[in-house]
């Protein structure tokens, strides 16, 4: 709303058709037993795993986000990273690029792809860019 009434260009980084092929890549086995395993979790278990992430990102503590995110458990082993994260945020690199060099940009993605070897904070400064980050 925001950016349509500014008159702001709000732009995908992927369509909803690359998001459900990604989401889709398991088998349907797979999806069946991760879904088994979601509504198996105790919800005061949930609750404060997400509180937890919650707290964490706003420390800003985004390193130590990415390794709860990504550590060895019931609930992330559900997930695939690599197609959830990393190749998602090896995709977003190139196409954010020809855009960035036209203007300013505001980019908003999930708080899981900034940090972390193949995410996007290291890509862009990979490729050359200077990131500051905007703290409270």
């Amino acid at each position: 709303a925001y950016a349509n009434r500014s008159e702001l260009t709000v732009l995908g980084l992927e369509t909803f058709a690359e998001q459900m092929k990604m989401l889709s890549g398991e088998s349907l086995e797979s999806q069946f037993e991760n879904f088994l395993a979601m509504t198996k979790m105790d919800k005061t278990e949930h609750e404060t795993m997400m509180a937890d992430m919650m707290r964490l990102y706003d420390e800003e503590k985004l390193t130590e986000l990415y390794a709860f995110i990504t550590e060895d458990n019931a609930v992330n082993n559900m997930f695939d990273q690599e197609n959830l994260l990393d190749k998602r945020n090896l995709k977003w690199i190139p196409k954010l690029e020809p855009i960035m060099k036209e203007q300013a940009v505001f980019v908003a993605v999930g708080a899981a792809h900034l940090p972390g070897d193949k995410g996007v904070i290291n890509l862009l400064k990979e490729a050359g860019y200077t990131l500051t980050p905007l703290m409270d």
